[in-house]
């Protein structure tokens, strides 16, 4: 239910609640990483909830005006490609690095650092620094 919540929220019109459904999405990634394997976790196999927050957070994120709700959607992929990544044993595949590649996140990301993109043409370094450690993982 909070799951459903959260993608609709960050699909929303109102910058406010874009903000409350990337939060909550975030929360979520980061509570499924910290709870124990069984309950949710990680190495509990809830690749479904991964796909969707990543399928959602992705989505839109070239035009996304609002800069809290930017850095919150680029947080939350670096997020679930870092905890894919330190999933133990290692997994032998990567989907969600594989979704990343196949739907043109580096581009959106280079984009981003470039002006091109985030309708918010400030200079913002903690973006760009979240921007780059995401492009890092997309090595």
């Amino acid at each position: 239910l909070f799951r459903s919540a959260a993608a609709a929220g960050l699909q929303h019109a109102r910058a406010e609640v874009r903000q409350m459904g990337a939060a909550l999405l975030l929360n979520l990634a980061v509570a499924r990483r910290r709870a124990p394997a069984g309950e949710g976790g990680a190495e509990g196999g809830d690749e479904e909830f991964a796909t969707q927050a990543f399928c959602v957070a992705l989505e839109g994120l070239g035009a996304e005006a609002e800069p809290t709700v930017l850095e919150r959607r680029v947080l939350l992929l670096g997020c679930l490609l870092t905890y894919e990544a330190a999933a133990q044993p290692p997994p032998e595949e990567k989907p969600l690095l594989d979704l990343a590649l196949g739907l043109g996140l580096r581009e959106e990301l280079e984009a981003l650092l470039q002006g091109g993109g985030g309708g918010d043409a400030k200079p913002n370094p903690r973006r760009d620094e979240l921007v780059g450690k995401v492009l890092a993982l997309l090595e």
